[in-house]
Formats: structure tokens, C-alpha cells, sequence
């Protein structure tokens, strides 16, 4: 217990990142209202039962948005709001900068490599602040199940794909990638307590390698800053170049 504690204290997970960004959102903008979109959140398990997380639904300025294929069918008291969709076609329904806080957390691995990019461009977009993403590091085997085509991973990222496209504030999580296989579970399991034990605690430390060398984990986060210069590129002058150079 101590060693976990001490990991998650050097290497925190991308939830208590994302509870971390909504701090700093909030004391950026001193904003009375915090609108969150959760992309692909389905029926918000982290948001009800993660510590911090929950803690933000509670507080009147913040209101999160979780906009999934499939709308649970349990009552949430009004905490969350679910919005029926698909990403990224269903995200041109939603207007520039309507939301200050844009996350994605397992959903662009679900989606072919250009829908991928379509849902980064409308990230973007959306957000009036910030986007957060977490996906696993490269392709990892997942099929999909009865009743639940969407489960099934599609395409593959890597750290520096996103950074190139801006992202930044990058980090590893989960351990070592070459520890974990097809569905994200570990290569090698052993019935030995002691050889169990010792697995697990290699796996632990790890994470804190990975933390900072997010091209060695199994998953990274990504974080990108909306900036009031690319939200106001003056299209109008670079259609005016290029019609002078025809």
C-alpha cells in the first residue's frame, strides 16, 4: 500500500491529471461556469466514483457533458448530462468554443485513422480552454464484443503523433509497454505468491520511468491549450495570397 501511494504521489494517473487541469481551468479563468465535454465517457463511472472527480460535480460552476453512442439508463440526479452521439460525426453539431474543457479518454483508438484526426481538429475547435486525451501507446489488440460493436480498437497513436500536432504536457502511464499484451493485460501472470508479488511491484515502479518517458509506457496523456492567436487566424488574408499567386 505504501509503494502504491508513493508511485501515484511521483506518477499520477491521467485522472488525477484531469482533476489537476480542471484546477488550474478554474483558477486561470476565474470562470463563475466551467463547461466540461466528455467525449466517449459512457455513463461517467469515473466522474460518480473517482474521489476527486466527483468532488467537482457537487460544485455549482462546473458542469460536465458526456456525450456516448449509448446513454445509461440509470438516473444520475442531474450530475451529468448525457448527450446521445458518435465522435467525430456528431461533434459538428456543437458550436466554436462552446465548451471550455474538452477530454477523450479510450475513444480515438476506437476510430479509423482519419476519424481520429477529424476528432482531434474538433477537440480543438470545441474547447475554449483546453483538451485532455489519454489512449493506449500504439495499436493494442481489442475486438469487439456482443451487442458492443464500439468496443473494438481500430488504430494506433503514439506521443509524438499528437505532439506534432501541438500537443504537449505529455506523459506515460500504466508501466511499461512491454510488460502488457493483447486487451492491455500483463505478458506474463505467475501462480507463485512470491514471483506474483515481485511482478507487481516491477510493474509499480515502472509507471514512474514511463511518467516521463511517455514513448516507454503502455498509455500516455496528452494536454493541449487553446490560444486565443489560433482561434482568430485570419483566413481572409491567406485565401487573398493564394488567389494572388494563381
Amino acid at each position: 500500500m505504501a509503494i502504491k501511494k508513493f508511485v501515484s504521489s511521483m506518477a499520477p494517473n491521467h485522472f488525477d491529471l484531469l482533476a489537476n487541469l480542471i484546477e488550474e481551468v478554474l483558477e486561470k479563468t476565474n470562470a463563475k461556469e466551467l463547461k466540461i465535454l466528455d467525449i466517449g465517457g459512457g455513463a461517467g463511472e469515473y466522474w460518480l466514483e473517482g474521489k476527486r472527480l466527483s468532488s467537482f460535480l457537487s460544485r455549482s460552476e462546473i458542469q460536465v457533458t458526456v456525450l456516448d453512442a449509448q446513454i445509461p439508463s440509470f438516473e444520475t440526479s442531474g450530475e451529468i448530462l448525457f448527450k446521445k452521439g458518435e465522435a467525430p460525426r456528431d461533434l459538428t453539431e456543437l458550436d466554436d468554443g462552446s465548451f471550455d474543457l474538452v477530454i477523450a479518454f479510450d475513444i480515438i483508438e476506437h476510430l479509423k485513422k482519419e476519424d481520429g484526426y477529424l476528432l482531434l481538429y474538433a477537440m480543438e475547435r470545441i474547447a475554449g480552454q483546453a483538451c485532455f486525451m489519454f489512449t493506449p501507446n500504439g495499436f493494442v489488440y481489442q475486438r469487439p464484443e456482443v451487442g458492443n460493436p464500439f468496443n473494438a480498437h481500430i488504430s494506433g497513436w503514439h506521443p509524438n503523433e499528437l505532439e506534432n500536432f501541438g500537443w504537449g504536457s505529455t506523459r506515460g502511464h500504466s508501466g511499461l509497454k512491454s510488460f502488457f499484451g493483447v486487451y492491455g493485460l500483463p505478458k506474463r501472470t505467475f501462480s507463485n505468491v512470491i514471483f506474483h508479488n515481485i511482478s507487481i511491484s516491477l510493474l509499480l515502479f515502472s509507471q514512474l520511468i514511463v511518467f516521463r518517458l511517455p514513448s516507454q509506457g503502455f498509455a500516455f496523456s496528452s494536454k493541449k491549450e487553446i490560444t486565443q492567436n489560433a482561434k482568430s487566424i485570419n483566413l481572409s488574408r491567406i485565401n487573398q495570397e493564394e488567389q494572388q499567386d494563381v
